[in-house]
């Protein structure tokens, strides 16, 4: 059997971290409930072992890396937890499905389709370079009497299992299940740790480094990665006013950025329930009422309001009332 040192573990750890934090913001909006999915564990496996640790009727989710990754990624969760999911989706919480039909998996899909998107799109972020994943494959599978996909257990049965604590607020406190082949699981490392390191092959070899400086290593590394952004935010601009003659050069510089306007006329909340039964000529009720202003966004904040007009044939906004930040122009 192959192995995965003790960086590369750290490290599959923060990525977990990293992508499925965004899978949790993801699927927290779908079922509209707080979700956590915390406390990665790393550790090396097969398919036999997997299937003795989790031997319950599951929902198996088969991504593959089709862009930038080429490999295959498969979430395993229980499936009375999938179901309470689905029963959440579609706004009856308390009552879920002791079988999972077929609008269960399709709102179980769509769940799981979001989830991966946010997650790739993370990964993406992390590695610096663009992620397409192909539509996320969804079977039921009891793990004590079923094997796993023919991907996973291609490679003579060596696979990396990431374990999370996936906690959904009012409905569970349970486990989420995360396999890679012990193959794409090296790939993934070595792209990371060569991005920033500069370094061409991680030592795959625990002997390597003490367990501090392997932890030390791989936290310093992912976090100064994924958490760039937020040191830029604690920065305190008093600490560096700029001189009044350089103001207009410097928002000059940002003249040519384009700016995304957005145009919202209202918004609903609909459970998935609901969303099934549409049809065409079927009306969705707004939080607008009639001659009210639309409200006007600019890269997703809001700077205005206005009323829609025809203008040279085609639709337009015009601009009743402005809302704009007085530190603007400072």
């Amino acid at each position: 059997m192959g192995d995965i040192g003790a960086l590369e573990k750290d490290t599959l750890g923060e990525i977990g971290n990293i992508s499925l934090g965004s899978a949790a913001t993801a699927l927290s909006s779908v079922v509209g409930r707080r979700v956590d999915i915390t406390t990665p564990h790393v550790e090396l496996t097969t398919p036999q072992r997997v299937r003795r640790s989790f031997p319950v009727p599951s929902v198996l989710v088969n991504v593959d890396y089709v862009k930038g990754l080429t490999g295959n990624n498969l979430l395993i969760i229980k499936e009375e937890d999938a179901a309470q999911i689905a029963a959440a989706m579609m706004g009856n919480p308390d009552h879920p499905a002791e079988e999972l039909g077929e609008i269960e998996l399709s709102a179980i899909g769509e769940a799981m389709n979001q989830m991966m998107g946010a997650a790739a799109t993370s990964l993406s972020d992390l590695l610096q370079e663009t992620i397409e994943i192909s539509p996320p494959v969804i079977q039921r599978l009891n793990l004590a009497v079923n094997e796993l996909p023919d991907a996973f257990i291609r490679e003579e049965g060596e696979l990396v299992q990431v374990r999370f604590r996936l906690i959904i607020e009012g409905l569970f406190d349970s486990m989420l299940i995360q396999l890679l082949p012990l193959s794409f699981a090296h790939q993934l490392t070595s792209q990371l740790i060569e991005d920033i390191t500069g370094d061409d092959e991680p030592d795959t070899t625990a002997e390597t480094y003490t367990d501090e400086e392997t932890a030390a290593v791989a936290e310093r590394t992912i976090q100064e990665e994924s958490h760039r952004d937020v040191s830029l935010i604690g920065y305190s601009t008093e600490s560096a006013p700029v001189p009044p003659k350089y103001k207009g050069e410097r928002l000059a510089l940002f003249s040519d950025i384009p700016v995304k306007i957005d145009v919202v006329l209202g918004r609903t909340r609909l459970s998935l329930a609901k969303v099934f039964t549409l049809a065409p000529g079927a009306v969705v009720e707004l939080d607008k009422y009639e001659g009210e202003p639309v409200e006007i966004f600019a890269n997703g904040c809001l700077v205005g309001w206005g009323e829609v007009v025809l203008y040279n044939g085609y639709f337009g906004v015009k601009i009743t009332g402005l809302q704009m930040n007085e530190k603007v122009g400072e």
